[in-house]
Formats: structure tokens, sequence, C-alpha cells
């Protein structure tokens, strides 16, 4: 209908007036509203009355609602309003930021991980991977300047609903003004928003031997970065600087950085349980785990870990379930004992359980058939649920960690993904701040031609602790639960 003529809502629509003295059995007033498309609109384009409505109405766009203030004509008048319901957030994952990020995941020839140092890496275990990871934009050395100029390509294959932002440790190191910085992150958030993601504002970690101007200037963005979380609608702020910062200055407190710059494993779990806390509240839970041996995608036969006829490597004793395997890892020399522990979640199977009192243990699952199985170029992830005591034991160079390997007739790699992998030279967290239960993914694999002999699925801990294991899968990607 065009712009100059009015039409009526509904004769069932009533609004109670001082005319009719709030009379609820008085005569309904007539409801009128200008509206049409947009090529109406720019058609007639009229001057809107002081506080009148209007909306714009275009096949298969949103609707956009005015409001007239006496003097401005209707297609120079602000949009007031999108009338489409807000749709949820879907369960994706982005995460945008410098070095800090970018720690979270590492590559090379033979192998794709995703790494204790990243925050991210850790909160997805500890949200048992509910969302998905669908971009990593993490840069070494970005400011948030370098983030914004860098946002199109991040959004380049769509928004994801959940985006966490981390930005601003390069700018205090440099003296960035405030108002740059608070402006850079503001562009970022908006974009992000006006995109149909969720932004997750996470602040800025300590840094160990900053000045008091670099100090006072993460304070600064900090406490700016909080306020958005109480004034802009749909932005989470998840504050991590408290629980890494130590209590006597501005440095990082002892484990929780090994450079003074990026958190190491331990404070990355910290920050991973912060961001974690805060955000399962608000997203739906989600099983990516498999449901049962029916799940026929699932190319782990014994998916539960039923059964006690599987086998027990050298060092180790007990029990160990059908079809799977626990043996030292790399040939190390290990002291373990295996057992089945009975469920009492309600949840069908067993848990596999693992006491490592020394060396280097693994718990697989080899799948063979190359050719009919599984072959050349399959994109194929792993995951698996787990538990763990309060005995894991913190060194340089321990882990906990699940890789899938496709491997090659020498037993070499031919390709493989690692959840939570851990550089030999970097220290593992205390074990408190390991989560006691959590599901891990690997990042999805391309099947190489060289690996013939088998695919494995390899829940590895290296030093002592008990681990459990169960519910655990190897699925070609989009397959999975």
């Amino acid at each position: 209908m065009p712009f100059d003529v009015y039409s009526q809502a509904g004769a069932d629509a009533k609004f109670l007036t001082e005319v009719d003295g709030g009379d609820l059995d008085a005569a309904p007033l007539p409801i009128t509203l200008r509206r049409g498309t947009t090529a109406e609109r720019n058609a007639s384009n009229p001057i809107l009355a002081a506080g009148e409505p209007a909306v714009v109405l275009d096949s298969g766009q949103p609707a956009e609602l005015v409001l007239g203030d006496g003097v401005t004509a209707m297609a120079d008048l602000p949009i007031v309003g999108d009338l489409t319901p807000a749709r949820p957030p879907v369960n994706t994952l982005g995460v945008l930021g410098d070095s800090i990020t970018d720690f979270g995941t590492a590559s090379g020839t033979t192998f794709d991980s995703r790494n204790a140092k990243g925050y991210w890496v850790w909160a997805l275990i500890r949200l048992r991977h509910r969302l998905r990871l669908i971009t990593e934009a993490g840069v070494a050395g970005d400011t948030t300047a370098q983030m914004l100029d860098r946002l199109d390509s991040y959004l380049a294959n769509g928004t994801p609903g959940w985006n966490l932002v981390l930005g601003g440790t390069n700018d205090a190191a440099g003296l960035v003004d405030l108002a740059t910085i608070t402006a850079n992150l503001t562009a970022i958030y908006d974009r992000i928003a006006d995109s149909g993601g969720r932004v997750v504002a996470v602040t800025v970690p300590p840094k160990t031997g900053a000045s008091s101007a670099q100090n006072l200037r993460i304070a600064e963005v900090n406490r700016w970065i909080k306020q958005q979380g109480g004034t802009r609608p749909g932005l989470v702020a998840c504050d991590v600087y408290p629980a890494l910062v130590a209590a006597t200055s501005g440095d990082y407190a002892a484990g929780m950085s090994a450079d003074g710059t990026h958190p190491a494993p331990q404070g990355a779990s910290v920050m991973g349980k912060i961001v974690a806390d805060t955000l399962t509240p608000l997203i739906p839970a989600l099983d990516v785990l498999p449901y049962g041996a029916v799940d026929t995608a699932n190319l782990i036969t014994n998916p539960l870990l039923t059964g006690t006829g599987g086998t027990v490597g050298t060092g180790g004793t007990g029990s160990v379930a059908t079809g799977w395997q626990v043996h030292p890892d790399q040939g190390v020399a290990s002291v373990f004992a295996c057992s089945k522990v009975a469920r009492t979640d309600g949840i069908a199977g067993e848990w596999q359980q693992v006491v490592v009192t020394s060396g280097q243990v693994k718990a697989n699952f080899n799948v063979s058939g190359f050719g009919t199985t599984y072959n050349t170029g399959d994109r194929v992830y792993a995951v698996c649920e787990f538990e763990t005591d309060a005995d894991l034991a913190a060194a340089t160079g321990n882990w906990f960690r699940l890789k899938l390997v496709a491997t090659k007739p020498d037993f070499g790699d031919g390709f493989a993904g690692y959840d939570l992998d851990n550089n030999v030279d970097t220290a593992w967290p205390a074990a408190t701040f390991v989560p006691r239960a959590g599901v891990f993914v690997t990042p999805v694999i391309t099947v190489p031609s060289t690996a013939t002999l088998r695919l494995a699925f390899e829940l590895q801990r290296k030093g002592a602790g008990t681990i459990r294991v169960s519910r655990a899968g190897i699925y070609r990607e989009g397959t999975g639960p």
C-alpha cells in the first residue's frame, strides 16, 4: 500500500485514552499505520507527523520501523527498530585476536593441533564442544586496529553464532590512546553484531614487567570492556584478568605464564574455565558424543567401551574394553593399571579407567580396512568423553590429549590431529586446574594416500595420574551426532 495512504490495522485493536476515560467497554479506536515497500516510500516520501510510525515492508527483508518528527522526509529518517523476531545464535564459534588467541593452534606437514596454550581450547573442552569452531583468526602482534582491518576476512565464510574477541595487549604495550582502542573494539563488536553474531568480549590479561603507564592502559581498557557487558545488548563480557594477576603487582601470578605475555597452559585453563562458566547457561546443551553401537557412521565398533576382551600392554595390569588396547606410548617404559568402572549417570556404557604410575600410556582403538572402511581423501575426526582425578601430575612436557592419526605401513604418522596438545618444553597445569570432566574433539584431518595401515584413536596420558574414557568415536566430517 503506498505511503500516502493510511491502512487500518484491525477492528479489534484498541487504545485506552483520556478521551474514553480508560473505559474497557468503550468503542475500539481504529489504528492507522503507513506501510509499504521501499519503492513506494521513495515514490511518495511523506513527512510524518511528530511521533507518527511507519513501516517499510520488503519481501524477504526485515521490517523496518521509523518515527516521524514533523519535519524530515520519511526516507531520511533513522530506522528505530527491526521488527523481525530475533533468532538465537547458532552453535558455532569464531575466535579473533592476537597471539594469545593464535597460540591455540599449531600445524605442520603431518599434524594439526589445538594447543593447551589456547584459552579457547580449554573453554571448548569444558563446554563439551557444544560449539563448533569454524573460524580461528589469531595473528601474532596484532593491535585492535589490525584486528579491525582483518574483520572482512574473519566474516568471509559466514558470521559465527558466538565470537570470542580478545584484543588490546599490543595496543597497551605501545601505549595506544584509550579512545583509539575502544573505537576499534566498538567497530569490531558492532560489525559482528550487525552480521548476526553474539560477541564475547574477553578482557586483556596481565603483562609481566609492564610499566605503570602500560598497566594503567590495560586497566582502562578492561574497565571499558566490562562496561560494555552491562550496557551493550547481546554482548557478554568475560573478565579473566583478576584470576591471572599477581596479588602485589600487575605481573602474571606464578604458573600462569611462561614468558610474561602469553598464558601458559595453566593460565589458559583458568581463562577457559571463566569463558565456559560464563557461556554455559547461555548456550543450549548439545551432545556431540556417540550414543551406541547402532551408530553405523561411527568407525569405532565398541564406542561405549563395554566388555573386558581388550589387550593390556607391557607394564600394565587389569582389564580393558573389548577391541581396545592400553599400552605404553612410543615404547616408553611405563607402569599402569587398567579397570572397568560402571557409569552412574544413567547413560549406557562403561568407563575405561587407567591409573598411570609412571611413563607414557595410551588407550587406543585401531580401524583397519583402507579402501573399504576408509579411503584417501576422507575427512575424519575423533571425539570422546573423559574424566580425571586430582592426582594428575604437573610437570614440563606432560600431557593429556586426544590424537587421531592416519597411520602409514611403517607405523609413522601420515597425518594426525590433536585436541589439547602440549609442547615437550611446556609445563602441564597443576591438577586443580585440569577439568574433572569434559569432551575432546580433534580437528578434522584429511587421510593421505600414504596412510594405508589404519586410523588410530589414541587417548594419551604422559605422567602419573588417573584418567577415564567413554563414548568414543571416529566420524567422517558431517556424519557425527
